[in-house]
């Protein structure tokens, strides 16, 4: 999706590209992803992984799709992550870092702010200091899973995500 949407390669809107993504797009909608089938496995892959992926190849082949296929992307999205619920199970630490940019970028594709200022509110929590559990201790450690010192893996999850999220927003109100 990179090379079909940066010019200066030999795929750059090449159209044959274009149609294989769009191809597979439909194809993970159709037997993998969407609102009908049922979550299994590790909960990361549908609240964290597929969302992050799909969110960024619709983001960069967004004018090549119909609103009905943004849409229906982004619904399956939603059925796996239909909110952010800091300090829950699964949104805590770098992981909810990680749910807020993809319910940022769910926002910026359907076009809602609603979904946007829901991320932008909730990164807030990750910068609250916690005395058990996931987060930032008052002594500067990180922790991640409960009890793991995560700084190099998690941590750098941490930031990565803040700084997506702190350059996709300024500007905004």
């Amino acid at each position: 999706t990179m090379a079909y949407s940066l010019p200066n390669n030999t795929y750059y809107k090449n159209e044959d590209l274009k149609n294989k993504i769009i191809y597979a797009l439909e194809w993970i909608n159709k037997n993998a992803y969407n609102e009908s089938i049922e979550q299994y496995g590790n909960w990361w892959d549908w609240m964290i992984g597929i969302p992050a992926r799909l969110n960024n190849v619709v983001i960069l082949m967004y004018d090549d799709l119909t609103q009905e296929q943004v849409t229906k992307y982004m619904n399956a999205i939603q059925k796996f992550l239909p909110s952010i619920e800091p300090g829950s199970k699964y949104h805590t630490g770098a992981n909810l870092a990680d749910v807020c940019v993809n319910k940022l970028l769910q926002g910026v594709n359907l076009k809602d702010p609603d979904k946007i200022k829901e991320a932008s509110e909730d990164i807030g929590d990750v910068f609250k200091y916690v005395t058990s559990g996931d987060g930032f201790y008052p002594d500067g450690s990180y922790v991640q899973h409960g009890i793991v010192a995560y700084t190099g893996s998690y941590g750098n999850v941490l930031i990565d995500k803040i700084s997506n999220i702190m350059f996709l927003l300024e500007g905004t109100p």
